[in-house]
């Protein structure tokens, strides 16, 4: 994530990332999305950060007071900053407001030498009951332990993504989904999101087998591959090609 970054591949994974957002935040009940040149923003009926948040930001002073006074009277609500959001001292101006960098997750792309292979474990789902299978995992693999309504809200919320373009590949034998994960192409990139192997499967080589093939069809489209992950697979993705180019920061505010 040094000098050498492409700022306009930075600002593409950052679109992407904040389009993914807004598709998940505009299944919640109530919503209220609006995007302006200074942010994108979801407010929502639900007491969760799917449905209240903030991403893609230009941020004038005001618009950050504006944000804090969110923030401090809804505890729920995330402020997401990427690499690529303007002012540059976005996290710090936050942190100075009184705002908790609450997670960080690494933003890799591709290397332009990688090309991924052409056929892996998942195919793309058409059948409804397939779809549903592979719901189900994703929720289990990201929203575990969550309260049972969030994990029913993010299964509604996942299916209306499919309405909005989102890909979903799965893999499946005689109890259900083993393997799932989600493309989302938007701002000129694919993103590659809720990469899951079902618990029995993994450490086997069969995610790294999906990453390579979600590659190649990124490739096969003539696109970059972009992903989001935890500090701690960043050596694991960076084996497969996945070179780390920005940072995505989840900000909150305790209420007052």
């Amino acid at each position: 994530m040094g000098s050498c970054v492409d700022i306009r591949l930075v600002k593409s994974v950052r679109d992407n990332l904040a389009e993914t957002y807004m598709t998940l935040g505009t299944a919640s009940p109530g919503v209220r999305e609006s995007r302006t040149d200074e942010r994108w923003m979801c407010r929502s009926e639900i007491k969760h950060p799917v449905g209240n948040f903030a991403a893609r930001f230009h941020l004038t002073p005001e618009g950050i007071r504006e944000l804090t006074a969110i923030g401090r009277r809804d505890h729920w609500f995330r402020i997401y900053v990427c690499d690529g959001d303007e002012p540059e001292s976005l996290v710090d101006d936050f942190c100075a407001m009184g705002a908790d960098v609450r997670y960080e997750l690494v933003v890799s792309a591709v290397d332009s030498d990688v090309h991924g292979s052409q056929a892996g474990p998942l195919t793309l789902v058409e059948e409804d009951a397939h779809m549903s299978q592979a719901f189900d995992l994703i929720v289990q693999s990201f929203f575990t332990p969550a309260e049972i309504w969030v994990r029913q809200h993010m299964k509604r919320a996942l299916r209306h993504s499919l309405t909005q373009g989102h890909e979903f590949w799965s893999a499946y034998d005689s109890r259900g989904a083993t393997a799932a994960a989600t493309l989302v192409t938007a701002a000129g990139v694919i993103g590659l999101y809720n990469l899951c192997v079902r618990p029995d499967l993994r450490n086997r080589g069969l995610g790294s087998e999906i990453v390579q093939q979600m590659i190649g069809e990124a490739r096969k489209r003539g696109k970059t591959l972009m992903l989001q992950c935890e500090p701690g697979l960043v050596g694991w993705y960076r084996r497969l090609g996945m070179v780390p180019i920005a940072r995505t920061r989840a900000l909150a505010f305790e209420t007052r």
